[in-house]
């Protein structure tokens, strides 16, 4: 990806969503249009922003330093829009009630970590929210894909920081620190604005979101670094 990477992930997401509308919205006859607004309104929102992260993320690169250039998975990995979901029920109100509940207990902690500058924490803590997700996902066969996403792109921003503020001496820190709040702002209203309104959507077999995000292999590469250095997760996690 360019050096651009965050400003040219966002008019994909756009273009993506602008391209398949039309036939998220005959497949649920018109439910899913709104949902769609609501996506790429969020995503333009979001361009001044990027531009300025990526503009100030070059004095890094020039470096050698990829914050941001390795930070996003190229949009041309996502599902094609007519895939099947392999999960297709409703998440069920309770837990729905539970993992609202961790949300904001994640939102929380995190918010603390960022204070006192722990990315390391925050990897740990994000890894560990996202299982609480792909535990429920699993026992409802549902799918929460937005909330999990925005968590994976969190534990992306974090776990690479660590190694961006080792090859920059800390300049990046505080840099990554503010694309992390960036995401959980992402997270306020990801749970009930999007995943909560999409259900009945992925019940009538609409893969509008879960086919249209690619897959960010956070938890794979975290596991992969703490077994590594030979450290175990659940010491990291409390």
């Amino acid at each position: 990806m360019s050096n651009f990477a965050f400003t040219n992930h966002i008019f994909s997401a756009i273009a993506i969503n602008r391209r398949r509308k039309k036939y998220y919205s005959k497949l649920s006859k018109g439910k899913s249009d709104f949902l769609s607004f609501i996506l790429n309104f969020y995503s333009f929102i979001l361009i001044p922003i990027s531009f300025f992260s990526d503009i100030y993320a070059k004095k890094f690169q020039r470096k050698g330093v990829n914050i941001l250039t390795d930070d996003f998975i190229e949009m041309i990995e996502i599902n094609l829009k007519t895939k099947k979901l392999g999960k297709s029920n409703v998440l069920k109100e309770q837990n729905f009630i539970f993992l609202n509940i961790k949300r904001i207990c994640y939102l929380k902690k995190v918010k603390k970590l960022v204070k006192i500058k722990k990315l390391d924490e925050i990897s740990a803590l994000t890894n560990n929210f996202i299982k609480d997700i792909e535990e429920i996902e699993i026992k409802d066969n549902c799918n929460i894909p937005m909330t999990k996403h925005l968590a994976e792109s969190i534990g992306f921003m974090s776990l690479h920081g660590i190694e961006y503020s080792r090859l920059s001496n800390g300049k990046t820190l505080n840099f990554s620190l503010f694309l992390i709040k960036l995401h959980l702002l992402g997270l306020l209203t990801s749970l009930k604005a999007i995943d909560l309104r999409a259900q009945k959507l992925f019940e009538d077999g609409v893969g509008i979101i879960i086919n249209d995000i690619p897959s960010i292999p956070f938890t794979k590469e975290f596991e992969e670094i703490y077994q590594l250095a030979n450290v175990s997760i659940s010491q990291c996690v409390n």
